[in-house]
């Protein structure tokens, strides 16, 4: 049985949360309180503690994006999933350079919850999970690729991601082959095109 966990789910669709509650309950997952919007979301956050927070990004009053940017500000520690109506690449790709910690189309949410729970046990887990519109072409990466991969968004070379990471440039380089034979890519560029085009699964962390 997987340990449980703990979350708060602020969405403003009432259907959508009740069955996504109940379906979450067989993956060991439990909802400890929900919200309708932001502002609700944050007075949640003042009396619960969860281990991740799932936020939808269109929502009236207090949307997501300005939730997120609360959350982040008071409650660093706090793991956040984002669900969205779309499925816009680019869209995702803005969230994670803005550091959240999980992105998930909420089109494949009500008939796939097994995606939304493992992506939810991913953040508890000090992972990140990212998910765009097409499930097959998603990979799974270790922890050091996992590392590794922000890095790469930000042009290091091998020298520098060691000294960071805290490993031999040989090593590094080693990780670098495996990703781009995952992905069948060339070189970094073409190996963070190919995450952006085909959905992330997993990214590490900024």
């Amino acid at each position: 049985m997987n340990e449980k966990i703990e979350i708060i789910l602020v969405d403003d669709q009432s259907r959508f949360r009740k069955a996504i509650i109940e379906e979450l309950k067989e993956y060991n997952i439990f909802v400890i309180a929900e919200a309708v919007n932001g502002k609700e979301c944050i007075e949640q956050l003042k009396e619960n503690l969860p281990d991740v927070v799932i936020l939808d990004i269109e929502m009236p009053v207090m949307d997501g994006s300005e939730t997120y940017n609360y959350i982040k500000e008071h409650f660093p520690r706090t793991k956040v999933l984002m669900l969205s109506q779309y499925d816009e690449t680019g869209m995702m790709e803005n969230y994670i350079h803005r550091g959240v910690n999980g992105y998930l189309s909420k089109n494949f949410v009500s008939s796939h919850v097994q995606i939304l729970a493992e992506g939810i046990r991913t953040l508890k887990n000090n992972g990140t999970f990212y998910y765009s519109y097409d499930p097959k072409s998603a990979l799974k990466y270790t922890k050091r690729e996992t590392n590794l991969i922000p890095l790469l968004y930000e042009c290091k070379t091998s020298k520098e991601i060691g000294k960071i990471l805290g490993l031999e440039e040989k090593k590094v380089n080693k990780i670098r082959r495996q990703l781009h034979k995952k992905t069948n890519s060339r070189n970094a560029t073409e190996f963070i095109k190919y995450c952006i085009e085909k959905g992330l699964k997993f990214l590490g962390k900024k």
